[in-house]
This record gives C-alpha cells, structure tokens and sequence, in this order.
C-alpha cells in the first residue's frame, strides 16, 4: 500500500505547487476550497502617469497673429517674414545695415491684457535662429534679456560663426560650435543673476544636442524686464541679417525644446453672439491673418458678449502636449469713449477674462495666457482645449469694434 499512498502524496503536492505557479488553472471549489489550495489575489501594479515638469511660462511668441501685437515694442529694422521660416507660416526677420539697430521685444501681459514689462531674475529663452548675413567682423548680438538700464545678458553672433554669451561689460562664454549660414539652430539660454550663471544649450534643425556652454559673470546690473529678439544695439556696425521663429521665454524651468507656435482661428458660433452692429456678425468678421482692420469687423453698442469656437487640436497639428493657450482680441473705440473691453476663453463652465481695459481710437490687442485649464486648474488636455471657445466682451454701454480674435497655442506636434 505504500507506492499507492505515496503517489497520491505526490501528486497532491504536485497541484498545490501547480495552483500557486499558475492562478489560471487553480480548482473551482468556490467557498468550500480548502485554504491550502486557495490562489492569494495579486494586485496588478501600474506605472504612474508622467506629470509634466511645471514651466512658468512667461510669454511665447512665432508671430502667427501675422503682426507684432504679441510683442512690447519693436525698433528699427524689424518685419514679419513668410519666406524663411521653421514652423508656421511666420518668423521675425532683424536686418539691419552698419549702425542701424533692429529687435522685437517681448515681455508679459498685465491683468488687463496689455503688453507690459515683468520683472524677474532668472530667465531660460528658448528661439530657432538662422542667419543669411553675419558680422564680417567682430560681434552683433542677437538677443538681449534688457533691464530698465541696460542688458542684463546677451548672445551675440562673430564673424567666425560662434555665438557668444556677454553679461554687461563682458565674455562669459563661447560656443565652439560653429553654426552655418542658411540654417536653423535652436538656442536654449538660461541666466540666474543669483547665482552669477549662465548657460547655452546649441541644438541642430532635428533638436540634438551640439554643445552645452556654461559660463559665469555679474548679470545682476539690475532686474531684467523683457527679452529682444535682433540687433538690439549696435556693437560694431555692421549688418547683418537674422530670423527668428518659435520664441519662448520662461522663469521657472525651461520651454519645451520640441514645442512649436500656432495659430487656432476661430470658426464656428459659440455660446454666445451679441456683437451684430459690425460687417456682419459672426465668426469670419474677425478670422483675417494678418487682421484686416476696419475691413471686416464685429462692433457692438452697448454692453455685450460674443463668444466663438475655435479650431481643434487635431485642425492645428498638436497632437502632443499643450503647454500654453494664448488668446487675443484686436479691438478699437469707434469714437473716443469709456470703454471695459475683456478678452478670453469659456472652457467647460468657466469663463475666465481679462479685467476691463479702456481702449483708445486705434487698434491694438489685448491677450491672456494660460499654462493650465482655468476649468480644471490642470494641465491643458486635447480633449479640453478642443471644447473652449474665444470670445470678447464690452463692459460698459458703449460702442467696440474688433477686427481679429484668436488663439496662439505653444505645444508639441
């Protein structure tokens, strides 16, 4: 009897060591298994989801609103360009000739929307550059992140093809890379005036990595307030012939090197359509790029909301990540009056707008920028943005006119 009672140990041993190796096969005896042959419940383990490293974007800018409103300021030899761009349709081209100077400034926005200066002591400036004309000798600089008084630092381009970092009076670094006429490179430059450091990152057209430069100098001649894009001052007089595409600035982390500017038109109704004294009163009104100003228009004369749906992600080519939602209305006073024009976006049940802004008899834009869903106090999702709509409104019982509203939206393709 012994083999008997042994094979049947055996094999008992065998189905609980089979049971435990593999769940899948492990007996159906419901409530009345005994414990030895139970199969312990696994819980699955998931790798959480990345969360984005928070950027505290300031401003970004690939001239997509076909003018410079975006922007603080321009000074001499500046135009939008179409014939020489990276992404989009366009790029800012700085060309000036021997003395002349020639740059494109941006800063922030107030809480009413207006461009404005925004003072901070750290700074990461992210921009695609190509030259087709450079210093014949010496230097030029080709951005400047400027105090009230000053530079604060600067890029500058040599004869030789080297881009140089500069605080105020002097070389803090040089590349050793050489870039080439006629071809993109983007510059990710990063300055801390506490630390008296400073860093530039050279990356070629399909984004890697040619050469990390770190240098050291006194940055901290006083607290810087808005980057310029060109030749922000005359160094040695001589021309040169810059473009610039898909700018970024940012005071907390760095802008995403992969992201690119665009431009979401709107173009449907939305939620909302009381603006019906202008050419017309809809959408197409105010979908022109560039805008085109007293041509087509939306107007109101008393106290209204107009409200518009825009293109989607997938219509503008982000499929990746949305970093930052900009919207804009290009508006004018009719006649000289006290005017509350706001501009901004509905996501979901919330619409969040500039304050009241006293306009004047000349057009000019008003933005707000949003680096999270103001519906969600999140991240931008696809499937949120997807659902927003831009809109205007006029606070006061007077007369408004808008010749463009949209969206600028910085993301991944």
């Amino acid at each position: 009897m012994k083999p008997l009672w042994l094979g049947i140990a055996l094999y008992f041993v065998f189905l609980v060591a089979h049971a435990w190796a593999h769940p899948e096969d492990a007996p159906d005896c419901g409530p009345v298994c005994p414990a030895h042959l139970t199969v312990p419940t696994v819980t699955p383990t998931t790798t959480p989801t990345a969360t984005p490293t928070p950027v505290t974007l300031l401003n970004f800018s690939g001239l997509e609103t076909g003018d410079f409103d975006e922007g603080i300021s321009t000074s001499g030899t500046v135009s939008v360009d179409t014939g020489t761009v990276k992404n989009g349709t366009y790029s800012l081209r700085s060309n000036p000739t021997t003395t002349a100077i020639g740059y494109y400034a941006l800063g922030a926005y107030s809480a009413a929307g207006v461009a404005a200066i925004s003072n901070h002591t750290t700074v990461c400036i992210r921009t695609w550059f190509r030259y087709a004309t450079k210093p014949s000798a010496g230097t030029e600089p080709l951005l400047t992140w400027q105090a009230q008084f000053g530079e604060a630092a600067s890029l500058r381009l040599k004869s030789d093809g080297a881009v140089a970092m500069y605080d105020p009076g002097a070389v803090a670094g040089t590349s050793s890379t050489i870039i080439s006429a006629d071809t993109w490179y983007l510059l990710l430059t990063q300055v801390d005036t506490a630390s008296a450091s400073a860093s530039l990152k050279i990356y070629d057209s399909s984004l890697a990595l040619l050469e990390t430069v770190a240098g050291t100098g006194d940055f901290a001649i006083a607290t810087p307030r808005e980057v310029r894009f060109g030749k922000t001052t005359n160094v040695g007089g001589r021309t040169v012939d810059f473009y610039f595409d898909d700018m970024a600035f940012s005071v907390t982390g760095c802008p995403d090197i992969n992201g690119v500017v665009r431009r979401a038109q709107v173009n449907g109704a939305g939620s909302s359509s009381s603006w019906t004294t202008g050419t017309g009163s809809t959408f197409a009104e105010v979908d022109e790029v560039p805008p085109d100003d007293d041509t087509t228009y939306l107007e109101t004369a008393e106290t209204a909301t107009h409200y518009m749906a825009v293109a989607d992600s997938s219509t503008i080519g982000m499929t990746g990540r949305i970093s930052a939602v900009k919207t804009r209305g290009r508006c004018k006073e009719p006649s000289s009056v006290s005017s509350s024009l706001r501009v901004g976006i509905k996501s979901g049940a919330t619409t969040s707008e500039t304050t009241g802004s006293n306009r004047t008899t000349s057009y000019a834009s008003l933005f707000k920028l949003f680096t999270t869903d103001p519906n969600t106090s999140a991240f931008w999702t696809l499937g949120n943005f997807d659902a927003i709509e831009a809109g205007i409104r006029e606070n006061n019982l007077v007369s408004q006119r808008c010749t463009a509203v949209d969206l600028q939206v910085e993301g991944t393709p």
